[in-house]
């Protein structure tokens, strides 16, 4: 039962690769081979170049294909803006510019390798005009960040285990939640954050302009910050909002969040 239930599978992985990349089947191969993987090339036209250290192939999954973001919002007002905290390479920033044309895009990512894949990846997708790149961390307050990346570039983390602070970190600059939402008008229709652990300093941080944004969705880390949990529901219930999480298999620990008008 277990070799039959992993066909079925694999064989869905291979379908989704297939459905949505004009290289699908080299991507597939690739990455059951562990060799390098091909740029994904996607039949909308998108492609999403990586480099050594990032997860194209579970990007693809979580953010194309599982939808693990996209499904927790709905934008519906044109112009509308979306934050992208925690950016990476920018998988979610370019699946939101395909699924919302008329959309505002300003994505933070601190990690300097990834910011410059993200860079490559907005223009080569020709979206200079609709996103604004920030290489900053966001957190509780303005200054610096040690950012340390010892296990790829998904989990480049300001909250290291103990493991990981041995390793080698970066100084990067950070910014607050005010500063993030001024720089977006005033007002964003979704944030969405992924910032290994910095999800709760980062609403704390930003308490006074929290109902300035209409729905946040974020993944939280428990493994890094015991409290986050309670810390962000109680930010988010103390403002007004409605607070779920939202775990599943495929897509992993998340929360959303909608302001009650």
């Amino acid at each position: 039962m277990t070799a039959i239930l992993d066909l079925a599978r694999r064989a869905r992985l291979r379908g989704l690769l297939a459905g949505q990349l004009s290289n699908g089947t080299e991507v597939w191969q690739a990455h059951r081979a562990r060799t390098t993987v091909p740029p994904l090339r996607f039949r909308n036209g998108q492609v999403l170049f990586h480099g050594a250290g990032d997860a194209p192939v579970f990007l693809f999954f979580e953010i194309f294909a599982n939808a693990c973001y996209r499904r927790q919002f709905t934008v519906s007002q044109p112009g509308d803006t979306i934050v992208d905290i925690g950016a990476n390479i920018g998988a979610f920033t370019l699946d939101c510019a395909a699924r919302f044309p008329s959309v505002r895009i300003e994505a933070y990512e601190p990690d300097p390798r990834a910011f410059g894949i993200l860079q490559g990846n907005i223009a080569a997708n020709h979206l200079e005009s609709r996103v604004r790149a920030y290489a900053e961390a966001v957190g509780r307050a303005p200054g610096v960040l040690d950012l340390w990346s010892s296990g790829g570039s998904l989990i480049a983390t300001g909250y290291p285990h103990a493991s990981e602070a041995t390793a080698t970190s970066a100084a990067c600059p950070m910014v607050d939640l005010r500063t993030v939402v001024a720089r977006a008008g005033g007002t964003a229709a979704v944030v969405k954050i992924d910032a290994e652990g910095a999800e709760a300093d980062i609403l704390e941080g930003g308490r006074d302009v929290v109902r300035s944004v209409e729905q946040f969705v974020g993944e939280y880390h428990e493994d890094r910050v015991p409290d986050v949990v309670a810390r962000c529901r109680s930010t988010f219930e103390q403002s007004g909002f409605a607070f779920t999480l939202a775990c599943s298999r495929r897509c992993g620990p998340l929360f959303r969040a909608r302001r009650i008008d």
